[in-house]
């Protein structure tokens, strides 16, 4: 975690399975309490998100293979925090709906860049890297933990907002690598 490319990308999959794990979690609470949906229908909201994962990760193995992984992981934050800002300044039903399936989407592949990254960053480092890398898995478990805090705290769905961060962090990092990526070629 010394070097600061490998940290920011550390940070960005404890990031990222916070969320993954976070909108599982607590996508159905935010469709009762901001969409007014009974608990039975909302409960399809994670059943939405990982449909859109699924086909997510078909669609950005064929974009893989045409764009840089930067790129792509760049576009899709980028999209992933306007539609986040969107769904939480809207709470209809079906702008909610479409947000969580749009997330899902651009959500697909972002474990595999980011996984990718830092072993091409240092392929010299592959073991330490990969079993770093899987460490930050440990988002999944802290970050619904800060949402769940912040829940109680306010008596609403509050919490989302802590996932909104977790997506600027995201962003930051993309556009980070974007940087680091033009810089090293000149």
């Amino acid at each position: 975690l010394k070097d600061r490319h490998i940290l920011i990308l550390f940070l960005a999959l404890f990031a990222f399975v916070g969320i993954d794990v976070g909108l599982n979690v607590y996508v159905p609470e935010f469709l009762q309490t901001r969409c007014g949906l009974p608990l039975q229908q909302a409960g399809l909201g994670s059943s939405l998100y990982f449909i859109a994962r699924i086909i997510g990760s078909l669609i950005g193995a064929a974009l893989l293979l045409r764009y840089h992984s930067e790129n792509i992981y760049f576009y899709t934050m980028a999209t992933g925090v306007i539609i986040f800002i969107i769904m939480m300044l809207f709470p209809q039903l079906y702008i909610a709906l479409t947000s969580i399936f749009i997330i899902g989407l651009v959500c697909a592949n972002v474990f595999s860049i980011l996984l990718s990254l830092a072993l091409q960053y240092r392929p010299d480092k592959a073991n330490e890297i990969s079993g770093l890398m899987i460490m930050a898995v440990s988002g999944g478990a802290i970050v619904p933990l800060l949402i769940g805090i912040v829940n109680d705290l306010t008596g609403e769905s509050a919490g989302m907002y802590v996932l909104l961060i977790c997506l600027l962090s995201l962003l930051s990092s993309a556009i980070y690598l974007r940087r680091h990526k033009s810089m090293s070629k000149n």
